[in-house]
This record gives C-alpha cells, structure tokens and sequence, in this order.
C-alpha cells in the first residue's frame, strides 16, 4: 500500500501493464513510502480538489508549508519568476558573467520571500559566487 505525498520518496514508471515503483531517497524500514496521486507542479487549490476525488486532505510538508504561507508572499514569488523569465534568461544569454551576478540578486529577493529556517530557501552556488 503506498500513500499520497506532493513530495514523494517514490518515483513509478510504467512499462506496458506493469508499474514499477523506485525509491528516490533512503527509505529506512517503518517509513511510510509515498507517491504523488497528483503533480507537485499544480497550485495548491488543484492539489486539494484532486486529493479531495481520493477522498482525503493532503497533509504533507509541501501542502502544509503553502498553506502557511501569505496571499502577498505567494504574489510576490510569481512577480520575482515573472521577471526572470523576462529579464534575467535574456541577460544570461547575453552575458553569461552578468547573467550570474543577476541570478545571484535574483535569488537572494527570492529567498527574502522564505522564512529564514525554511528548507525552501534556494542555495546559491559556490561557482555562481566565485565567477561574479
């Protein structure tokens, strides 16, 4: 029996009418093993309306931590992805130095959006640091 996680320890392949289930990180024995039932990439209203066809509320830490998180905050991370979808690939295509420097930025207003002890925090390359 598997059971449902927007951030799953499984990855399943199908191949004709069999489906293979492969761990994706150290699964120790007593842990539950889980498979996404619907993908992670939907906004969190999605993911509720589908888990609510299975006939439960998903609990997991994806689910959990955007529910916790503010309207504006959510807004402001859309805004900031907007804009590097805009601004900052063209500029790496242009100049892959400045294009970095500009990630870098990019990515600390990013993380500004994040609690600090939040594991959703993106890290930023030592190599991104060291060539700008």
């Amino acid at each position: 029996m598997f059971n449902h996680s927007c951030v799953p320890n499984t990855t399943r392949n199908t191949a004709g009418d069999s489906v293979m289930i492969f761990a994706i990180e150290d699964i120790r024995a007593g842990d539950e093993i889980t498979v996404e039932y619907c993908p992670k990439d939907f906004s969190l209203a999605k993911r509720t309306e589908a888990c609510k066809q299975f006939g439960f509320k998903c609990t997991c830490r994806l689910c959990e931590f955007q529910r916790n998180t503010t309207a504006e905050n959510i807004q402001l991370r859309g805004q900031l992805m907007n804009e590097f979808m805009e601004e900052i690939i063209p500029q790496l295509q242009r100049s892959l130095i400045n294009g970095l420097e500009t990630v870098r930025l990019f990515l600390d207003m990013l993380n500004a959006t994040y609690a600090a002890d939040s594991p959703y925090q993106f890290e930023r390359s030592k190599s991104c640091t060291f060539l700008v």
